[in-house]
């Protein structure tokens, strides 16, 4: 899970340039991001918020498996 975190971290660093318009909804979902754990979550919406112009207020979703909850 850190190879598919460090590549997620990447690609987000990769097209944030190309970004051009305000984040008003940040959602990790697509299966059970909850089981890449806090700190992993953490890292990447720390590359969210520091590359990308997220408004004041965004909403921001995690889908969470109830097993890793």
């Amino acid at each position: 899970m850190d190879a598919y975190t460090a590549a997620l971290v990447r690609h987000l660093e990769e097209v944030a340039p190309r970004a051009a318009y305000q984040v008003d909804t940040v959602y990790f979902g697509g299966g059970t991001p909850s089981y890449l754990g806090v700190s992993r979550l953490t890292r990447l919406l720390q590359t969210v918020l520091r590359r990308y112009d997220v408004t004041r207020g965004a909403e921001i979703t995690l889908e969470a498996n109830p097993d890793s909850a």
